[in-house]
């Protein structure tokens, strides 16, 4: 008798170091962590060391179900610099760090790099109305990056308009020149 109990105790134990490795090296990975939580189910959750694996397991899943969430907003807030700050206002108090999270934050850190970079832009734009080669040279560094996506969009409409009119004063200045040639 003791020694059954002896070997399934230690089976648990190797069980749970098993369940240890496979959450250290699954964090992050939502899909993962769900199947390992699964795989617990079918043990003693409420005795150690499967207690404290639960316990871990479900901040991490936690967290997953919490990145999904934001992920969500994020996606739907694309382009929305306002949403976009609002986001990340809200995830500067949130806890953890877990991959699924960070993956989030990172995202979220490219949106808002690209909405400052909007916005400097619009601002650009808008201080340099009329001085056609600083508005050329700016149509060519907004090039560079993806202008046909939100917030980059708008900055991209509003130096085509400005464009146009520079086209349309050479346009202009090139038939005055004309004109006046033509007085001979």
């Amino acid at each position: 008798e003791i020694w059954r109990r002896l070997t399934a105790e230690r089976e648990r134990c190797s069980a749970a170091e098993r369940l240890a490795a496979a959450l250290d090296t699954g964090s992050g990975d939502c899909a993962r962590l769900e199947s390992l939580r699964a795989a617990l189910a079918s043990r003693d959750a409420g005795r150690p060391p499967f207690a404290a694996l639960a316990e871990r397991l479900d901040a991490e899943l936690a967290a997953c179900r919490m990145a999904r969430g934001l992920e969500e907003r994020l996606n739907a807030a694309i382009g929305d610099c306002v949403a976009i700050a609002a986001l990340e206002r809200e995830m500067e108090g949130s806890p953890g760090q877990g991959g699924a999270l960070e993956r989030v934050r990172a995202r979220l850190e490219d949106e808002l790099e690209l909405c400052a970079t909007a916005e400097r832009f619009e601002r650009e734009i808008a201080a340099l109305l009329g001085d056609c080669p600083v508005l050329h040279r700016l149509d060519g560094q907004l090039a560079e990056l993806q202008d046909t996506r939100p917030p980059l969009d708008r900055a991209r409409a509003q130096l085509n308009l400005e464009l146009e009119l520079c086209a349309k004063a050479e346009s202009y200045a090139r038939a005055l020149l004309e004109a006046q040639s033509d007085c001979d």
